[in-house]
């Protein structure tokens, strides 16, 4: 089996647009709790607030945390 190796640079350009995407969904994950809010589903809104806010969070801190490995010297 032949093994695959990347370069830095890939590694960097690969954590940039791992970064991006994180960040999009966390941005994503905030229209989808406004939109449901004002929609009113019948959900808890507190309950969907937290959660939603927990995700985006989350997703936030992933999306740092690859731009920082990427833009590591």
């Amino acid at each position: 089996m032949k093994k695959i190796t990347a370069d830095k640079q890939t590694m960097t350009e690969f954590f940039l647009e791992a970064s991006k995407y994180s960040l999009d969904v966390s941005k994503l994950i905030i229209g989808g709790v406004i939109l449901s809010g004002i929609m009113g589903l019948g959900y808890n809104k507190l309950t969907m607030v937290i959660a939603g806010g927990l995700a985006a969070l989350l997703t936030l801190i992933l999306g740092l945390s690859f731009f920082f490995v990427a833009h590591k010297k």
